[in-house]
């Protein structure tokens, strides 16, 4: 019947494939990850709300991630470091111990004006150090859907 069903997210390209790949973190958090660059445009100005959490590997190629939040939520620290993990492998710095993942509120996403596909710039970010765990990663690919 109606229960817990995945809140509604408004959509631009309805019937389209999505943007983004789904995964789960051990908490039961949706992780979206971008699917290329038009793709990460689209999950960070379309579907992403303001006070969803964008993360990025920093200064690096790679998939944009969004966790989707509600408006007060914090993030959990372990959905963070899912997220950081999914931001981390879906990047140039793939299979590297330490890599930089910056985190901002998507609220802070800017598209410069002839910016290429993907690109953007942000404000107000924080940058965690993640250090690669094989386990994590695995679990998360594991969940895809």
């Amino acid at each position: 019947g109606q229960g817990q069903g995945p809140i509604p997210r408004p959509t631009t390209n309805s019937g389209k494939r999505k943007p983004f790949r789904e995964f789960v973190s051990a908490q039961g958090k949706r992780i979206w990850v971008g699917k290329g660059s038009g793709e990460n445009d689209e999950l960070s100005f379309k579907v992403a709300r303001p006070f969803d959490l964008w993360l990025h590997a920093r200064g690096l190629a790679g998939a944009h991630v969004v966790v989707p939040l509600d408006r007060t939520e914090q993030v959990l620290p372990e959905v963070l470091l899912d997220a950081c993990a999914l931001a981390v492998h879906f990047s140039s710095a793939k299979g590297q111990a330490k890599v930089e993942v910056s985190y901002l509120p998507a609220k802070y996403l800017r598209k410069p004006k002839d910016a290429a596909p993907g690109q953007v710039i942000y404000s107000q970010e924080k940058t965690l150090r993640y250090a690669s765990e094989p386990d994590r990663i695995a679990r998360l690919l594991s969940t895809q859907r």
